[in-house]
C-alpha cells in the first residue's frame, strides 16, 4: 500500500478531482466546526481537496497524516498553512495524537485500503481523538470488498477492503458515534467515478 501510494503520487494528485456531492459533504462537515477549529485529515494524500478546502477556504487548523512521503511533499506545497505528518493512521502515537485533541476528523478514500477487520479499531481511535461533540466525516465502501487487488490503479497495484453499506454504518454506531447522515456519493469522473458511502457522525457530548 505505502509503496503504491509513493509510486502514484503525481498521478494521484492530477486525477484527484472532487464531485459537487463530495464538496457539499465537506462543507457540511466544516459548517459544524467552530471557526479556527482543529481538524485531522486522516490519510490526507496530496492534500486535495479536503485539507486545502478546510485550511485555505474555511480557515480551520488542519493536521494531515499519511504514510507516503511523496504524497506529503505534494500536500505541503498545495496547502502551506496546514501541518503534515508522516504516520500510519492505524498506529497513531498516543503521545502525539492525544485524547480529545481534535474538533473534527476527515477520512476520505483511506479506510477502504485498510483490512476491514481493522476498521472498528480505527474508528475507536477516531472516537478517542475527538473532543465531546466532535465531528467525523468518513468515506468507505458502498458495497463489500474482501482484500480485492486492482493490478494497475494509476500505475501501481492497489488493495481494497470494506464491508457492505449497512455493516459500515453499524461500525460507526458501535464506535460510539451519533449518526447524522449517510449517503452514496459518486466520486469525480476523472478519478474513476466510483460510488462510495459517506457518513457524517458526531461524538457524544458527554
Amino acid at each position: 500500500m505505502q509503496a503504491g501510494y509513493e509510486r502514484v503520487a503525481g498521478a494521484y494528485q492530477r486525477a484527484r478531482g472532487s464531485s459537487p456531492q463530495e464538496l457539499a459533504a465537506l462543507a457540511d462537515f466544516a459548517d459544524r466546526i467552530a471557526p479556527a477549529g482543529t481538524v485531522l485529515d486522516a490519510g490526507c494524500g496530496a492534500g486535495v481537496p479536503a485539507a486545502r478546502y478546510l485550511s485555505t477556504e474555511r480557515g480551520l487548523r488542519v493536521t494531515g497524516v499519511d504514510f507516503a512521503v511523496a504524497q506529503l511533499a505534494l500536500a505541503r506545497r498545495s496547502v502551506p498553512r496546514a501541518t503534515f505528518l508522516q504516520a500510519d493512521i492505524t498506529a497513531l502515537d498516543p503521545a502525539v495524537f492525544r485524547d480529545g485533541m481534535f474538533d473534527g476528523i476527515c477520512c476520505l478514500y483511506a479506510i477502504i485500503h485498510i483490512p476491514r477487520e481493522e476498521h472498528a479499531m480505527l474508528l475507536a481511535t477516531f472516537r478517542r481523538l475527538l473532543k465531546p461533540g466532535g465531528m467525523l466525516l468518513l468515506s468507505t465502501g458502498d458495497g463489500a470488498a474482501d482484500g480485492d487487488i486492482e493490478a494497475d490503479w494509476l500505475g501501481a497495484p492497489m488493495y481494497w477492503s470494506h464491508y457492505p453499506r449497512d455493516t459500515n454504518v453499524q461500525l460507526v454506531r458501535d464506535a460510539g458515534f451519533d449518526l447524522l447522515w449517510e449517503r452514496a456519493i459518486v466520486e469525480d469522473a476523472a478519478f474513476g467515478g466510483g460510488v462510495h458511502l459517506f457518513i457524517l457522525a458526531r461524538a457524544p457530548l458527554g
